[in-house]
Order: C-alpha cells, then structure tokens, then sequence
C-alpha cells in the first residue's frame, strides 16, 4: 500500500470517528447555551453512533464469533473418518476452515478450506470417485481429492508435519490441534 492509501484511510477513519464526537459537543454546548439547533446536533452525532453499534453488531453476527469447533464429522463408504474443523482467528480474519481425512493407513490429512471466512453454521460431505464434495450450509463449496497414498509420520520433513496428524488422534484431538496451530494467540 502506498503513502497516498494510507493518508487516504486514516483521513477517511479521522472523519469518521471526529464527525459525530464534533456533533455531540457541538449538540451540548449549544444546549448549555440555550441556543437553537443544539437538540439537532447531538440528534444527529447520536444517530451516528448508533449506526455505527448497529453495524459492529451485525458485523459480530455475520462472523460468528465463539463457533469455533468440529462442524461436521462422519465417515466415508470407504471407512475413512473424516472431519470439518473451524477456528476463530480473530475480528480481521475471523476463521480458518480445515477438513481432515484419514489416509488408509489411518493418518490424519489436513486439506484446506478457507481463511479470512464468517463462520461455518453447517457442512455435509459426500464421497464419489476418490473425491469429497463439501457443502457449506446446504450450498456446494469445494471438492477435495482423497489421499490415495500412506505417509509414515517418522519420514515426514519438519515443514510438513502440520499437514499430517497421528492415527491415534480423534476428531477433538484434531480440533485441539487445529486451535494451536491456527488461533487467535
């Protein structure tokens, strides 16, 4: 972002915030004053607060904030578990979305799904052709292809290990995991 953006944003962000602090000081003065239009300034600055409440409000609603956990979670025709996790990573970038699927050695497999998401309310997933089809919310989202390989977790290089979990784990482990390596800290 260059210097004119920035000069931009926070003018945009000063006007914002000063505009409605300047009416309601203007609003009260002029009412302590008994002079006229004072009811109409701090009408006006409160009337901006609170569609500025109203949207934090339905920005907090839209995100979903404390959903973070396992939205769906079951098991392939092939017998493989799987499960959809989701973690609130903070107001910025509200939430990650993983699916984790067994390999047919038993070992977790990360996939991604999304970052910087609203919340996830629901998900399904249906299996074809070597293929999860993950539906968000009753919509298609993405498909996934299904490891067709085993890796064995002592050969995997350092950088790597975040994609593959233990088979011991289970799908709480794999959201306890999820939490750590993608939360808010």
């Amino acid at each position: 972002m260059n210097i004119s953006h920035s000069i931009l944003i926070w003018a945009v962000l000063a006007v914002a915030v000063l505009t409605p602090l300047a009416c309601i000081s203007f609003g009260v003065s002029r009412l302590i004053c008994k002079s006229s239009g004072g009811k109409l300034f701090l009408g006006i600055g409160v009337g901006i607060v609170c569609v500025y409440g109203i949207l934090a409000a339905r920005y907090m609603m839209m995100i979903g904030v404390g959903k973070s956990g396992i939205v769906a979670r079951g098991v392939s025709p092939e017998g493989r578990e799987y499960c959809i996790i989701q973690t609130f990573k903070g107001w910025a970038e509200p939430y990650q979305v993983s699916f984790y699927i067994r390999d047919a050695a038993g070992v977790w497999r990360w996939n991604y799904l999304a970052h910087q998401d609203n919340a996830w309310n629901s998900a399904t997933v249906t299996f074809s052709g070597g293929v999860a089809h993950v539906n968000r919310d009753g919509r298609f989202y993405r498909d996934v292809e299904l490891p067709t390989n085993t890796v064995d977790l002592a050969n995997i290089q350092p950088g790597y290990r975040s994609e593959y979990s233990p088979s011991n784990f289970t799908a709480e482990d794999i959201f306890s995991f999820h939490n750590k390596k993608y939360g808010d800290h």
